[in-house]
């Protein structure tokens, strides 16, 4: 969450960085520089868009895997074309050129040719599963820089992961752990200077997680991950530019580190709920796929420290393989020269059947995507100056500091701001009903507080989110009094009619959220719904869905191509709610998108609306035969109602377990 952000930089980050002056010593300078590196951090995540770009994507595959390939890549803007021999693909070539090829290692002859004859060609290779022979296929082609063992596809997790892959290697937009994750997910990012830092983030990491209720086995490996992570970072990331050589990695890792500040890391980490997604970034952009692939060949051969001994390293050599064998998900991506992120992703519902699942090495080359803000430029100049104080005082760099600080002061006046640590008080005596918030919040920029009764007025924070039992919504009143720019929420295990009721008696509440769903389903609106109102934004449907999802306009004319991870069944109540839509607002905009968990349809018209009138438009009781088809085919109903537009968003949602009738989740534009 980055409302806030320029607040924070104007009042309190900037007037330190002015401050610097001659003679005020390397740990000054050294904790000056930290402070930088947090405003660059956090004007990058700011700056970061997530588009959906158009790809084409050619499948070379002789197996059923081919439909499950096809369903993903149907949630995107891709467009497939599916190849069963070789010499298919050959004379294709020879007119046609796509971004991505998916092609089994039973094809992996096209391999070379595509390379030589066709290098822009991004080949994703799938293959059974044979980690050994996998590696040293992937050694022995430079070029070849994701693999995907086909057991993967088995997981909804894995499906998902796979488009937004697709959708990185074809728009080039390779950084961030949020297309990992849940929109809305509260990420929290630190610098990381040296072992001094590691300590600190290690422990906050395990405070964070065990606010979120996670089982002592998963906190455990987090904690595991994340130090192995820190210390590559720490050790192993940093080199000498002059030389090109590591700086620290000859070191055993019982030597203390403190990096200089032009070597300082990165570390974020979030929790959407299922996922758990850990990175670290570093400003070299120096780790070759080449060095990742023959550590893991060392250490599934069993030859462990080997390569450290003989190259001459500090650590026991098995940080990498620990990394990439423990996580669900592993993926490098590496701008040259610039930067390195490694991100780590666990998944905390679905087992999967084995380790090293897949093979992801991200390699930026697109200028216009690396062309920085000015924002960025600046802060650049700081650290490079306090990097040379660190070095020795120079008059010079103290006046550069104090002028690219000034400088930034004055661009970011009048932004837009709040206060950047949101409060929110949950009230409720339901250990389920905290425990479910606490999942979802307990990772973060907020600060949570729980009571089992209504606590007494005033509070020491302020919350800008409340969430309360149901049974007590006759408090909403007193606390809208009390706190009127909080939103509040009333947490229900009731039936749709009865959360409709607290909405139509209550006029304070924004919203009643269902409680009684999936594990995975009520991590997925809590969250979204929770950091939309937070920031006091209108909610729409990419919200709810994966990166690499796009949203497209509603065909005139069903058909089973049209919705490849649908069923027969599925398609039939699509369509009914589709016809539904349209009946109830005939001059409306629908338009759909989906992903592995996740289908959605919008209606979207032009109408000036009050609460009073949605609410009786969307009663769950009533006669009207497309309002029980909606209330009976939906899992969600949401409605966004802007000043000059309104949103209507049916979900249904991909599960194993029984989802029951859903709520009416209203959100209202207050600007």
């Amino acid at each position: 969450m980055q409302k806030g952000l320029y607040q924070n930089l104007s009042s309190s980050y900037l007037p330190l960085l002015q401050s610097v002056t001659l003679g005020a010593g390397r740990e000054s300078y050294r904790a000056l520089a930290k402070l930088a590196h947090e405003l660059k951090n956090s004007l990058q995540t700011a700056a970061n868009a997530h588009s959906a770009d158009e790809g084409t994507v050619w499948i070379v595959h002789d197996s059923l895997t081919i439909n499950i390939f096809r369903s993903i890549l149907s949630a995107g803007s891709f467009r497939t074309e599916v190849f069963v021999d070789t010499q298919s693909v050959k004379a294709k070539l020879l007119t046609a050129s796509p971004d991505i090829i998916l092609i089994s290692t039973h094809f992996s002859d096209l391999i070379a040719l595509i390379h030589d004859q066709h290098p822009d060609i991004e080949i994703v290779l799938t293959g059974s599963g044979d980690i050994a022979a996998s590696i040293a296929l992937l050694q022995s082609r430079s070029q070849l820089n994701h693999m995907i063992f086909d057991h993967a596809f088995e997981s909804v997790f894995m499906q998902r992961n796979f488009l937004t892959n697709c959708q990185k290697i074809v728009s080039g937009d390779i950084f961030g752990i949020e297309k990992y994750l849940d929109s809305g997910t509260f990420i929290v990012d630190s610098v990381i200077s040296g072992n001094t830092s590691r300590t600190q983030v290690l422990d906050e990491l395990a405070k964070n997680i065990a606010a979120t209720g996670l089982s002592n086995v998963l906190t455990r490996k987090a904690h595991h991950l994340t130090d192995e992570l820190l210390m590559n970072s720490i050790y192993d990331a940093p080199i000498d530019l002059k030389t090109n050589t590591p700086r620290y990695n000859h070191l055993t890792r019982a030597v203390s580190v403190e990096l200089e500040p032009a070597e300082y890391g990165r570390f974020r980490y979030g929790f959407d709920g299922t996922v758990l997604a850990l990175s670290i970034e570093d400003p070299f952009g120096a780790l070759p796929r080449d060095v990742i692939l023959k550590y893991l060949k060392s250490c599934f051969e069993g030859e462990f420290g080997k390569l450290n001994e003989t190259e001459g390293k500090g650590g026991g050599g098995m940080g990498l393989y620990q990394i990439i064998s423990s996580a669900d998900l592993f993926v490098a991506n590496i701008l040259p020269g610039e930067r390195t992120e490694v991100i780590v992703l666990i998944n905390v519902h679905e087992r999967l059947p084995s380790r090293m699942h897949t093979f992801h090495y991200f390699y930026q080359n697109k200028t216009a995507l690396n062309k920085k803000s000015d924002h960025e430029v600046k802060l650049a100049s700081v650290i490079d100056g306090l990097q040379k104080l660190c070095e020795r005082d120079d008059p010079k760099a103290v006046a550069a500091i104090a002028r690219a600080a000034k400088d930034l002061s004055k661009d970011l006046t009048g932004q837009k701001s709040s206060s950047l640590r949101e409060s929110v008080l949950v009230i409720s005596a339901n250990k389920r009903h905290q425990r479910a918030l606490k999942s979802v919040l307990g990772i973060g920029a907020i600060d949570l507080t729980m009571e089992d009764k209504l606590p007494e007025i005033p509070l020491a924070t302020v919350p800008m989110l409340i969430a309360v039992d149901d049974t007590i919504c006759d408090a909403a009143p007193e606390l809208k009094r009390a706190f009127p720019e909080a939103k509040i929420i009333a947490l229900s295990d009731r039936d749709p009619q009865a959360a409709w009721n607290h909405l139509q008696t209550h006029p304070e509440l924004a919203q009643v959220m269902s409680l009684d769903l999936p594990k995975n389903l009520l991590h997925k609106l809590l969250l979204t719904h929770t950091s939309r109102l937070l920031q006091k934004e209108l909610v729409s449907l990419p919200h709810y869905l994966a990166f690499g999802s796009t949203i497209k306009a509603f065909p005139k004319t069903i058909e089973r191509s049209t919705f490849h991870l649908q069923s027969p069944d599925e398609i039939e109540k699509i369509t009914s709610l589709a016809l539904a839509l349209r009946r109830f607002q005939p001059s409306g905009e629908l338009s759909f998108g989906f992903d592995p968990h996740v289908f959605g349809l919008v209606l979207k018209w032009k109408e000036k609306l009050t609460r009073e009138a949605v609410l009786a438009r969307l009663t769950p009781d009533q006669s009207d035969a497309d309002m029980k088809t909606i209330y009976a085919q939906s899992h969600a109903v949401i409605i966004s109602i802007a000043k000059d537009y309104n949103e209507l968003i049916l979900l249904r949602f991909h599960s194993h377990e029984e989802v029951p009738e859903p709520f009416l989740y209203t959100f209202f534009d207050e600007a």
